[in-house]
């Protein structure tokens, strides 16, 4: 991904996670417990790369195709992750899941979107990844995501191991959503 590219990443799918999530924060906490470290996000693009080029020199031929989207998505994922683009202001009595998970929703719904731009761009219009039942009472239609990003917040680092097993589990979702399409 040329920076250009993650430029436009970072604006129309970064930011705009962000933003949803400070809509939250404005309505149930005075705008207070979420900030966004905007100077932060040029390391995103900065461990992505560095990622990116291991994995391609541990992984993969010189002549293969360029990465996958599972790969690029996790890749991005734990970029966003490592670097820790929003503050979270853990003072603020109450916070909601998704207010103390904020880097991790960032993630993970940066991936999730990566995946399905491009499942789009090969023809795919209206593709929408669709999450498995957890079956876990009382968590809501989203306990897959709350799961998922709970997770990401006790993984402790986000190395090349990470990297592959989370673009594994965007696989297996694309297939869950294929599926379930039928």
């Amino acid at each position: 991904m040329k920076y250009s590219d993650f430029k436009k990443v970072s604006s129309e799918i970064i930011e705009k996670y962000y933003d949803d999530l400070k809509v939250i924060d404005n309505n149930l906490f005075n705008g207070k417990a979420l900030s966004l470290k905007r100077n932060r996000l040029i390391f995103v693009y900065l461990f992505y790369e560095k990622a990116r080029k291991k994995i391609r020199k541990l992984y993969m031929s010189e002549q293969s195709k360029p990465m996958d989207r599972h790969k690029i998505a996790s890749n991005l994922m734990c970029a966003i992750l490592k670097s820790k683009i929003v503050k979270v202001n853990w003072l603020v009595p109450n916070l909601s899941l998704n207010i103390m998970l904020a880097n991790e929703y960032i993630a993970f719904y940066t991936a999730i979107n990566i995946v399905e731009l491009y499942k789009r761009e090969s023809g795919n219009l209206d593709y929408q990844i669709i999450f498995p039942e957890t079956y876990i009472k009382d968590e809501g239609e989203n306990s897959y995501i709350e799961n998922i990003c709970k997770a990401l917040y006790y993984t402790e680092h986000f190395d090349l191991g990470e990297i592959l097993s989370y673009a594994n589990i965007m696989f297996l979702l694309e297939k869950n959503t294929e599926y379930a399409m039928k």
